[in-house]
């Protein structure tokens, strides 16, 4: 899995920026910078860890480095959507991030959690999400991946993720108001 949404490889595929999946998969060193696809610029900064098939979720989870994050606009609901992955998943390691520098619409984070993801965490995921006062705007379950969206206020977030022998749970936090400058 990329970066929470395939946007986001999107955005940094072809600017210099190495792979997400690779890096995430390998004990490449962390990357971090900025990248523009000439409209926005993002910062970035991938710090992975040795991810790997063959090792226990616990392991992995162990050896995923944390990443912090990039500013401070969003950390009310980074820190309020990171508790409810913890909550769901027993917890998290925010392992990327990216932010859209002008005005904070398009910010992707990706998480390693503890256990490999299930296609019940997709209900557990809205039920959380409801009861924070989201509205359920879209969520399917297509093969193995999940995809549920909620608004509520100036919020709109997104999760990903696919289950099986998956660790890593994407959030794309879309701001649906401008930052005050």
């Amino acid at each position: 899995m990329v970066i929470g949404t395939a946007a986001a490889a999107i955005l940094l595929t072809g600017c210099g920026v190495p792979s997400v999946s690779t890096l995430q998969n390998t004990s490449t060193p962390p990357v971090s910078g900025t990248v523009s696809n000439g409209a926005t610029s993002y910062n970035y900064n991938v710090t992975g860890g040795n991810i790997s098939s063959s090792s226990s979720p616990e392991a992995n989870f162990n050896s995923a480095v944390e990443s912090p994050l990039l500013d401070d606009t969003l950390k009310p609901i980074d820190d309020d959507m990171r508790s409810l992955i913890v909550s769901i998943f027993g917890g998290a390691k925010l392992t990327a991030v990216m932010n859209d520098l002008a005005n904070h619409v398009f910010n992707v984070r990706e998480y390693t959690v503890p256990r490999f993801t299930t296609p019940q965490d997709a209900k557990s995921l809205m039920d959380a999400l409801k009861a924070k006062g989201f509205a359920i705007d879209t969520a399917s379950t297509e093969a193995n991946n999940v995809f549920v969206s909620g608004s509520a206020g100036k919020y709109q977030v997104y999760f990903t993720f696919t289950t099986g022998n998956e660790q890593k749970v994407g959030l794309t936090i879309s701001l649906l108001a401008p930052v005050a400058q």
